[in-house]
């Protein structure tokens, strides 16, 4: 939360360990799900730090830290923040300790990320068995934009996008979308519901 009580999305979590290790050394490759906000990728390619796309799951983020030998990584949904130097895995204790420094430096958590762009990001799940994801796959296949790294992301525009994937925990299909507006992202999030559920019916 920021110093006036409104939450903050997850993936600042992760900008804030970013930022902090920015400071210690020079960025050359991150490992992020492929989940995580524009506000992380956009914020990596400022910096020119090359970005290593992983699916989501610590695990599959830890695998392609250490494979590509990326100098830290992380879930921006989840907030999981790994700093392979000292720990591998996710450390909610050391990001707490970097985000108290950083609001030490910068004077409070908004000011932190001040120079990051904001996005609008909402999550829904469909109860269904995630075997039938293979049936949606196939409708979205086709689509020329679509990218398969874990489930069926559609890049919309270059400032909006959708993940629709099988659950790994629950008897779902998962949907989560980000845009500019709330606006925008509800009307993606009701489209691909709708649509999903007429595949599936």
């Amino acid at each position: 939360m920021n110093e006036k009580g409104e939450k903050i999305a997850p993936d600042f979590s992760l900008l804030a360990g970013i930022k902090y290790v920015e400071l210690k050394q020079k960025l050359s490759k991150a490992a992020i799900s492929i989940d995580s906000s524009l506000s992380i990728v956009k914020y990596l390619e400022k910096i020119n730090c090359e970005i290593i796309t992983t699916p989501v799951g610590e695990g599959s983020v830890l695998n392609k830290i250490l494979s590509e030998k990326c100098d830290l990584g992380g879930e921006g949904s989840s907030g999981g923040f790994i700093y392979p130097d000292f720990n591998l895995c996710r450390d909610g204790i050391l990001l707490a300790l970097m985000t108290s420094y950083l609001v030490e430096k910068f004077g409070s958590v908004d000011n932190i990320f001040a120079d990051i762009e904001k996005f609008n990001q909402s999550r829904i799940k469909i109860i269904t068995d995630p075997s039938n994801f293979s049936i949606i796959q196939t409708n979205f296949l086709k689509n020329k934009n679509v990218i398969s790294t874990d489930g069926i992301k559609i890049n919309q525009t270059e400032n909006s996008w959708v993940l629709i994937r099988p659950s790994n925990t629950e008897k779902c299909i998962r949907i989560s979308a980000e845009a500019k507006s709330k606006n925008e992202v509800d009307k993606l999030i009701n489209k691909y519901e709708q649509t999903i559920k007429k595949i599936l019916n």
